[in-house]
């Protein structure tokens, strides 16, 4: 469209989140409820899938951003 989106859009820090938070909850009830959305993945499975990556990262097979 050709327009300079930053002469548009309002950036209010007051609605950042810190990089760091002590504590996030999930909860999909309301998305299974409204949209019939039902998870791929067991959270058990998820679980393993992040503590591999984790431990990929840590041998050097990945590349994080840190």
């Amino acid at each position: 469209m050709g327009l300079d989106w930053e002469k548009y859009v309002v950036i209010d820090e007051k609605f950042f989140r810190p990089a760091e938070v002590d504590l996030l909850v999930g909860d999909a009830s309301k998305a299974r409820d409204q949209l019939g959305w039902v998870p791929k993945t067991s959270f058990p499975d998820l679980v393993k899938l992040m503590v591999d990556a984790d431990v990929d990262l840590l041998e050097g097979k990945l590349k994080g951003i840190a």
